[in-house]
């Protein structure tokens, strides 16, 4: 319930591929990717909307957590590998929102 996690999703391309491609056909491709993300994401989240139902219809009591004091909580981690994970964390991050 933390959104922590949605879906692992993994991109590989070579990158001397990468490289050789024209700029304007890396930023298409940087497109579909994102929009690929996005759209597993969004499938996911209503998967889980639909799950949450069934299971409170069944008697089960769900729990919010509170995101922002979670997020409060694991931000000393991020800070200790920034150098680690670079760019790719906040890229990361910004397919939660």
């Amino acid at each position: 319930m933390t959104d922590h996690v949605i879906a692992a999703v993994t991109y590989t391309i070579d990158n001397n591929v990468w490289q050789s491609m024209p700029a304007d056909l890396q930023e298409i491709v940087m497109q579909c990717v994102q929009d690929s993300c996005n759209s597993i994401s969004e499938d996911i989240k209503a998967q889980e909307a639909e799950l949450m139902a069934s299971l409170t219809e069944k008697g089960m009591n769900i729990v919010e957590v509170d995101k922002e004091a979670f997020k409060a909580n694991a931000q000393s981690i991020y800070d200790d590998y920034a150098d680690i994970w670079g760019d790719w964390l906040g890229i990361a991050q910004s397919y939660n929102k």
